[in-house]
């Protein structure tokens, strides 16, 4: 494969790994929304529904498990906090992914700082919780921390011509 197109490849890399950033800050702001606007009980009622299938199927689901003892156990300032959390996060990200996306120089480095704290923070909870999503999510976001800095070298040292790397 040429050079040519292994820079298109890792290009469309990139810009599909950013998309998928910005639509995971778009679902953190709804869900963050949605956590000041629907009651404690309204929330616990809903995740019972979607899990019951799962639970009736294997009583010993740790996911579907988790999600139900963690809405049972919700006080009202864990749900306000993890409501401020989510629509930071994913206001954040969104700013970020536009950035990114109208070639602003601020947004590549302000997203290699984000980013990198975000892959600290989810390594630390790996170790405490063990959870394969969170090393899954750190692997996924080294990944586009290196996407974000292969693009943000590209763009300062203008080897970039007319969007194609």
């Amino acid at each position: 494969m040429s050079s040519t197109m292994k820079g298109k490849t890792a290009h469309q890399l990139f810009k599909m790994s950013i998309l998928l950033k910005g639509l995971d800050g778009l679902l953190e702001v709804g869900g963050g929304v949605a956590l000041f606007f629907v009651s404690s009980r309204v929330l616990q009622s809903a995740v019972s529904f979607l899990i019951a299938h799962e639970l009736s199927e294997d009583p010993r689901d740790k996911i579907a498990n988790f999600l139900h003892d963690y809405t049972q156990g919700l006080s009202s300032d864990t749900q306000v906090f993890a409501g401020v959390y989510l629509l930071g996060h994913g206001f954040v990200k969104i700013v970020l992914v536009a950035g990114m996306l109208q070639d602003r120089l601020w947004a590549y480095r302000a997203a290699l700082i984000f980013l990198s704290m975000f892959i600290v923070y989810q390594l630390y909870r790996f170790t405490h919780t063990h959870s394969p999503v969170l090393l899954f999510l750190s692997v996924f976001d080294g990944v586009v921390v290196a996407l974000v800095w292969r693009e943000s070298r590209l763009r300062t040292t203008g080897c970039v011509e007319g969007g194609v790397v």
